[in-house]
């Protein structure tokens, strides 16, 4: 109904001259049909303007994610870059560790050769101190089978007999030493062959701990290496998005420009349209008397015989299961589809075309002040019959019934407009 009150205030500009007079060739329709048209292509390209935007909005939007994104990645890269440098530090430290205990482990294994070749060394010793302890044992044997009389009587004299006796007792001492000599020497070749084979195992031990340290750190290394590149790569993929999207908000932007310009140009146009409806009205009403006000009083008749299912003023409905309230402009009358609509008084028609949520509408001038607008009428099967610019009598069939624009169901929207303003249409109803 936005259009059609346009085309009321322009109407009301009839008693208040021309700038310049109009084309001949200038029809009051074609006019008005630009009218609607620049209306409906204003409201496209703000529509094109507002989407433009919101895109610019939500581009910027994923431009400072990514901002984001690549500083929480560079921090990221960072700290892995750091904590690399520290690993291979503790790799060079481990390195360096494991090449003392390869000499303390080679110094090791020397020092347990020189432990072999001393328990080799006295291996033979003890096997020498066995046999001649062997000796020494059968030398005995064979000297306790002669009886102290026999050695007496067999010695030359008792001086020779005395030293036999010494000597067996110094064979048995000697004998006992060589005993002492020879346990203390496998004692002591044990010892050192465990504490040899200990120090080895330890060493060892430690070159086993060491190696798999210095594995672990490079595995480490490995995985903070690739955790680098991941992260590079990651970072370098979100500022190829980043720019992507910096990209289309600034084309986002340049189109959002353009709706702008294109909404003022139509403007302008529209303007200039109006300008040119006006020039042609006031011609219209000077040609058909539609220069004087309203003097009051009622229509001729009703434009449709049907119930009033929405009277004039504030009310609510329920349109596709949602609920709505607005200020209604005029009287909505239910009638069946193609129903006759009838001019509910003498007059000139000054527009019949669309409003701009796509109903069909007729509106008639009575007076300068004063008219009427027929709304929702078809305009496929039964379109209406008048034409702009046309005289029409009372209860002359000017449209059908329809159901354009919202409605939901068959019915006409009757208004009267007085002063620019719609008002309520039952006290001028017969």
């Amino acid at each position: 109904m936005i259009l059609g009150l346009i085309v009321v205030f322009l109407c009301a500009m009839f008693t208040a001259g021309v700038t310049s007079p109009a084309r001949a060739d200038d029809d009051i329709s074609t006019v008005l049909k630009k009218i609607s048209d620049l209306e409906r292509a204003i409201q496209v390209s703000r529509q094109n303007a507002a989407r433009y935007q919101q895109a610019q909005s939500q581009y910027q939007r994923a431009v400072s994610a990514a901002n984001a994104r690549i500083a929480s990645l560079s921090n990221q890269q960072q700290n892995a870059q750091s904590e690399a440098e520290d690993v291979a530090d503790d790799i060079a430290i481990a390195e360096e560790q494991m090449s003392l205990l390869t000499l303390q482990l080679n110094d090791t294994i020397a020092y347990v050769d020189s432990l072999d070749a001393a328990i080799d060394e006295g291996t033979k010793m003890l096997a020498q101190r066995e046999a001649i302890y062997g000796d020494h044992l059968r030398q005995v044997y064979r000297q306790y089978r002669v009886t102290p009389i026999e050695m007496l009587l067999s010695s030359a004299n008792l001086a020779d007999f005395a030293q036999r006796v010494q000597l067996l007792m110094v064979i048995a001492r000697q004998d006992q030493q060589l005993a002492t000599d020879i346990k203390h020497l496998k004692a002591d070749n044990e010892d050192k062959r465990v504490t040899a084979q200990l120090k080895q195992a330890e060493v060892e031990g430690l070159k086993t701990a060491m190696t798999q340290q210095r594995d672990a750190l490079s595995a480490k290394r490995a995985y903070l290496d690739k955790l680098i590149a991941e992260t590079a790569a990651a970072r370098n993929a979100t500022q190829s998005a980043k720019n992507q999207f910096a990209d289309a908000a600034s084309n986002a932007a340049q189109a959002a420009q353009g709706e702008q310009a294109r909404v003022a140009e139509l403007q302008r146009q529209r303007a200039a349209a109006e300008q040119l409806y006006a020039q042609l009205a006031a011609q219209v009403a000077g040609r058909f008397g539609l220069n004087k006000p309203f003097p009051g009083g009622k229509l001729v008749q009703w434009p449709v015989s049907g119930t009033i299912t929405s009277y004039f003023g504030n009310r609510c409905f329920i349109y596709l299961r949602r609920n709505y309230c607005d200020f209604h402009t005029g009287l909505d009358i239910a009638a069946a589809m193609y129903t006759p609509v009838r001019a509910a008084a003498p007059g000139v028609v000054q527009y019949v075309g669309y409003e701009s949520y796509g109903a069909m509408i007729v509106i008639i001038g009575h007076y300068s002040n004063f008219q009427t607008e027929y709304v929702h009428l078809d305009n496929r099967a039964r379109p209406p019959i008048v034409q702009a610019g046309q005289t029409v009598a009372a209860g002359q069939v000017i449209a059908y019934i329809g159901m354009t624009g919202l409605t939901t169901g068959p019915h006409l929207h009757f208004m009267t407009i007085l002063n620019k303003t719609p008002v309520n249409p039952l006290p001028y109803l017969p």
